[in-house]
């Protein structure tokens, strides 16, 4: 009976983390009315990523470009960059790439620097106030293909329910297929354990486990 009732416990644990792989999985080319259609929308979000002292990383470049294409192709209004300053760093992703759109020629004036958001959670926070004041109807979200279904999942958690959400993936910025397959894996694992405890809570948990990981490698290195 003990076996039976374990080999129920792990079939159901592994179809729900099953389903919400298929979930990254089918967000993965982002919203077709966008990527294929050309609907218009308000505004274009384009999520942060690592940045070296002002240079993008190839992830940061590549979300920059792909919203800037995205913000020109459906005439939106606002160009929005998120993301802060990390630790040791100078400059905040945010920064960094609202500097990459005004070398591809977008107006000053069109493009909106969110630059203290740590996570992607508080990212979407910190965007509400600014979907609010500027009376934002509908936008889009840029980031890499695998990161797109839980980070619609967040925006519909925060923003005005009134507020549509699209989403549009990133150039391929080299990832190995080992990369790819590991961040698919991490995304399915957030996704499965929000879906119980709340995006919320897991981004906060990643910010505590990820420094106290940073701290553990920096202490072993001082020690060297």
């Amino acid at each position: 009976i003990f076996f039976k009732k374990l080999f129920y416990i792990v079939a159901f644990i592994g179809i729900y983390f099953l389903m919400a792989y298929m979930k990254v999985e089918r967000n993965i080319e982002g919203s077709p009315e966008i990527t294929q259609d050309g609907k218009s929308a308000d505004a274009v979000l384009i999520l942060g990523a690592a940045q070296y002292n002002g240079v993008a990383s190839p992830a940061l470049r590549s979300r920059t470009i792909s919203g800037a294409e995205t913000f020109k192709k459906i005439n939106a209004k606002y160009i929005i960059t998120s993301g802060g300053v990390g630790e040791g760093d100078t400059q905040s992703e945010a920064e960094v790439s609202a500097q990459l759109l005004r070398e591809y020629g977008i107006n000053e004036s069109q493009i909106v620097v969110e630059n203290t958001a740590k996570t992607t959670y508080e990212s979407m926070a910190a965007v509400k106030a600014i979907i609010e004041k500027n009376k934002i109807n509908s936008i889009v979200i840029v980031s890499d293909g695998y990161h797109l279904a839980s980070s619609k999942a967040m925006a519909e958690t925060i923003w005005p329910s009134e507020v549509k959400v699209y989403t549009a993936p990133s150039t391929d910025p080299g990832y190995s297929p080992e990369s790819l397959s590991y961040q698919k894996i991490r995304e399915t694992v957030r996704i499965g354990l929000a879906q119980v405890a709340g995006y919320r809570r897991i981004s906060h948990n990643a910010v505590w486990f990820t420094s106290r990981v940073k701290s553990k490698i920096d202490a072993v290195n001082a020690s060297r």
